[in-house]
């Protein structure tokens, strides 16, 4: 009986420093992230004494960090988004349909710091000169 407990209680021991160690902390640390996006210029001829325009739009999002997608956004019509993206170097590609010039290629890469970011803007460009 006594060595039946001795057991019973290394086996205890064992599993309790493992769940510790394993579950102490999170594999993935997240961050609040709202933002903005725009597109422009939204006319063909700018005036030289105004900026060309710059327009707010919906589009989908995906988020890639290290070659994993890990979140999928939309803006909505204000080009506004709120969303939790881990902590770190991350990718946001616009989907393929997005009113912008060749989509793939305007990739946003940004850091994520662990304290979150207050208002993340992305602008693309539209191609219209």
């Amino acid at each position: 009986m006594n060595t039946a407990l001795r057991l019973i209680g290394t086996v205890v021991a064992v599993h309790g420093s493992y769940f510790s160690c394993t579950m102490g902390t999170a594999p993935y640390a997240y961050a609040r992230v709202h933002g903005h996006v725009f597109r422009g210029p939204t006319i063909v001829a700018c005036d030289p004494y105004a900026p060309c325009m710059n327009a707010p739009f919906s589009v989908g999002f995906t988020v890639m960090q290290s070659d994993r997608q890990v979140a999928r956004f939309r803006s909505d019509a204000d080009g506004s988004f709120a969303i939790d993206l881990p902590v770190g170097k991350v990718t946001i590609v616009p989907d393929s349909d997005a009113p912008i010039q060749a989509p793939a290629a305007q990739q946003k890469r940004i850091e994520i710091p662990s304290d979150g970011m207050s208002e993340l803007v992305l602008r693309f460009d539209t191609g219209i000169r």
